[in-house]
């Protein structure tokens, strides 16, 4: 109910998974696809850049990486300034 997600978004982050890549993933090609769900009315933030989430939350993009180890921050903020934040780091062996 509505009631029930003005209480829950004032006192808790935001949901973020966040599917693919894996932690510790070794990768052979210079990007990878960065795949996953957040609450559909958070701003998702990916390395510091805001990027567009579906209706439904989820969303779809492609980083590319320099060689050896990359951290990749994926961040969900609400209106409410409540934060969710997820690191993987992979690393990319041409």
């Amino acid at each position: 109910s509505y009631l029930f997600y003005q209480y829950s978004s004032s006192f808790f982050p935001p949901r973020l998974s966040v599917f693919t890549p894996k932690e510790g993933e070794v990768v052979r090609q210079n990007f990878v696809e960065v795949k996953g769900q957040a609450d559909p009315d958070a701003t998702l933030f990916l390395d510091q850049e805001v990027k567009f989430l579906s209706s439904d939350g989820a969303f779809d993009e492609k980083i590319f990486l320099s060689p050896g180890e990359n951290k990749i921050l994926i961040e969900a903020i609400n209106r409410k300034g409540k934060k969710s934040k997820i690191i993987r780091q992979i690393s990319y062996e041409p």
